[in-house]
């Protein structure tokens, strides 16, 4: 699979499910908006139910993903204080007829944060982190469903 393939199938709106492990769980909402020509904002809500209190809190996550032709690559970076500068990780799917897997690491002071993007089909994706240093210790395993497009 190109990455530019993968990329054009992010653009719309998504049911997220995240299980975290030890920590809890996320339900919510998600989109992949274009700002500009290859450049999408993602934005997350949703309740996460903490696994040791059952206590329930709202959360929220944003970054911007932008494709680029030259190296056939995704660059997914943080959004904060309004602003998309700080390189989360970068993204490639191999060009063989191997499963349609992306992997990419970032490190974060002494913990590693290993990133493996999944597509299970047109309409369903996974996302994988493996984190793992002397400060934090799981996995968090986001699947996303399309919603369905309604005409009105």
């Amino acid at each position: 699979m190109k990455t530019i393939c993968f990329f054009q199938r992010l653009s719309g709106s998504w049911i997220i499910s995240r299980f975290i492990s030890n920590h809890g769980c996320v339900r919510g909402d998600a989109t992949f908006r274009q700002i500009e020509t290859n450049v999408l904002h993602y934005h997350e809500q949703g309740l996460l139910t903490l696994e040791s209190s059952k206590r329930t809190l709202a959360c929220y996550r944003d970054y911007v993903y932008r494709y680029e032709y030259e190296s056939d690559a995704i660059f997914v970076y943080f959004v904060e204080a309004g602003k998309a500068d700080r390189l989360f990780h970068m993204l490639r799917f191999p060009l063989s007829d191997e499963p349609s897997v992306a992997r990419a690491t970032h490190h974060c002071k002494s913990d590693t944060y290993e990133a493996i993007y999944e597509l299970i089909n047109a309409d369903n994706f996974k996302i994988t982190y493996k984190v793992s240093g002397p400060n934090k210790n799981y996995e968090s395993h986001t699947f996303f469903q399309r919603k369905p497009f309604l005409a009105v």
